[in-house]
């Protein structure tokens, strides 16, 4: 029997402690023990302690810095073959750009509308989600509604 993880958030450990704490300050939450710490070994030491085989990692990225967290995304789950890479897009991306990605490794798409700041609605994605339903690839939307605080 596999166990697979649907959904894994990683960052280099550089990094890692300063983009939950962001992420966590804008959706108004609590760490909680399970989230982890984001990094890789982290996530390694819980997949063998849990027997999970896979585990999917969804990153994504605002809108300025795909590239960059794509880039890293797909650099470390070829490292671990056991991390089954999700790439970041937005908009104005270049449909040529999202397929190189894939023919890189990528094994679908992840977006989160409340950071990344764009409606998955937008006429811009309609090329990428077309390309994405041919070729059967997975698109993971996380749309979020924010309330204002009063």
């Amino acid at each position: 029997m596999k166990i697979i993880d649907g959904h894994a958030h990683l960052y280099p450990d550089t990094s890692a402690q300063k983009i939950i704490d962001r992420f966590t300050d804008f959706h108004r939450m609590e760490p909680q023990s399970g989230m982890g710490k984001g990094i890789v070994d982290d996530l390694q030491e819980k997949m063998a302690q849990s027997e999970t085989s896979y585990t999917v990692v969804a990153n994504f990225a605002p809108v300025k810095s795909p590239l960059k967290t794509n880039e890293w995304t797909l650099t470390t789950c070829r490292r671990y073959t056991n991390l089954i890479p999700l790439v970041s897009v937005y908009p104005e991306m270049p449909l040529d750009e999202v397929k190189a990605y894939f023919d890189r490794g990528a094994n679908g798409i992840k977006m989160h509308n409340g950071i990344q700041e764009f409606d998955p609605a937008t006429e811009g994605l309609r090329e990428i989600y077309r390309y994405c339903s041919d070729t059967g690839y997975p698109l993971h939307i996380t749309a979020v509604k924010h309330q204002e605080s009063t």
